[in-house]
């Protein structure tokens, strides 16, 4: 039993100091930024110092992250491990393929369900409703502070006194983030696609990874209910992205499509392209799923394409992480971890399999956690409390607004 604690200590302990060695880099190019070592911390320099003939940066984060993340099982021609497997691209092109076979049903689905494809397609929620559908949604498991999100301050070293969670309105934000640790959901002050709310803000983010972290809290060792085991990730999209689906289907009638961009965008970075033409194919990618949601009608790619160019630039940053080089060609990925949304896709069906789909639920862990923890006696099946589907009690309070019949 000792071991196999320590060993998941062992494993996370290694990550956190694998994670630590992007730190020169970044100080580096603060360096580069400020024109003088002068400017730094006397930490900084230390750093710096340390890391003297470090080179290679790119390569070197590369193999950083194939420690944290993993890699594929299969060699490359260089005789090392792949970072991403050929059986993931492949995932991609199969998804993606049965996605475009179904184009222009979308419309045929919702009507269905007796929604009206155009109401929903315009219907649009406030930033202060978010605010409260998010506060009414934590209410409902019993999960929202008494504290109000207005009274949180950046400089509080913790949740609020009651232990419990609150919701913030953030200017500067352009999605919605959370601070597990400070037990805050921090929304942007714009308005959301009614859809949205309903799959993305309350299924997978509420239902989902909030579920998944005050699930995490029950169970009886310190590294899960507070840092979580390593190689948690594909997991914990799982279980969110599981959730989405059943909510989409249930209420709307269509399946939720993973994030296939991120592994098309990944292929561009591995092929050498720079950052703009990892924009470029993770655009084009989107854009390829968009034509057949839409059925080639122009107007409404028109208003979408602005919304996807957006998310390429942003979305695209995560792979490149905070010290590499935007313009850099070399064929080495710093960032791998967003193949947890296709891994999500192989990792159900194992579950589904074995009818263990209820773990996809508890964060903090990996397969071979859960594995460890229910052999140790320090988890069972009843600790992990599934969805209570607010998402649909609430869609059901508002469908009318967006019936065929009104």
């Amino acid at each position: 039993a000792k071991r196999k604690i320590l060993r998941m200590y062992q494993r996370k302990i290694n990550t956190m100091i694998a994670l630590s060695y992007e730190a020169p880099f970044v100080i580096s190019n603060i360096k580069k930024f400020m024109g003088e070592e002068e400017n730094l911390t006397e930490d900084e320099k230390s750093i710096l110092e340390a890391n003297k003939g470090l080179g290679g940066k790119e390569r070197h984060l590369h193999k950083i992250d194939k420690f944290i993340q993993g890699t594929a099982s299969k060699y490359d021609t260089k005789k090392n491990k792949k970072q991403i497997g050929e059986e993931l691209f492949w995932l991609a092109n199969e998804i993606e393929s049965k996605y475009i076979q179904n184009q222009g049903k979308d419309e045929e689905k919702l009507r269905e369900k007796g929604i009206d494809p155009e109401k929903l397609a315009k219907g649009e929620v406030k930033a202060q409703e978010i605010e409260k559908i998010v506060e009414n949604a934590l209410n409902h498991y019993g999960w929202l502070s008494d504290e109000k999100g207005e009274d949180y301050r950046k400089t509080d070293k913790g949740p609020a006194k009651d232990g419990k969670w609150r919701v913030v309105i953030d200017k500067g934000l352009n999605s919605m983030n959370v601070d597990g640790s400070k037990k805050v959901i921090f929304l942007p002050n714009k308005n959301q696609k009614i859809r949205k709310v309903i799959t993305v803000l309350l299924a997978h983010e509420i239902e989902g990874h909030i579920l998944q972290n005050e699930n995490k809290r029950k169970v009886s060792l310190e590294i899960i209910n507070t840092i979580g085991a390593d190689r948690a990730n594909s997991l914990m999209e799982t279980g969110a992205m599981m959730n989405q689906n059943r909510i989409s289907e249930e209420v709307f009638g269509i399946k939720s499509i993973p994030h296939l961009h991120y592994v098309r965008t990944m292929e561009a970075r591995l092929e050498g392209k720079n950052y703009l033409e990892c924009v470029k194919a993770f655009y084009d990618s989107a854009m390829k799923t968009a034509k057949a949601i839409h059925n080639g009608n122009l107007e409404k790619l028109e208003k979408e394409s602005s919304e996807w160019l957006k998310m390429a630039i942003s979305r695209t940053k995560r792979l490149f992480r905070a010290s590499v080089d935007l313009a850099s060609k070399e064929p080495y990925l710093a960032q791998s971890k967003a193949t947890s949304y296709l891994e999500k896709e192989r990792v159900f069906e194992l579950l589904q399999k074995k009818d263990l789909t209820k773990y996809a639920y508890l964060g903090g862990v990996n397969l071979e956690t859960i594995k460890d923890l229910l052999e140790l006696g320090l988890l069972t099946m009843d600790d992990i409390e599934e969805p209570k589907d607010y998402a649909i009690k609430y869609w059901n309070e508002i469908k009318q607004n967006y019936s065929l019949e009104v």
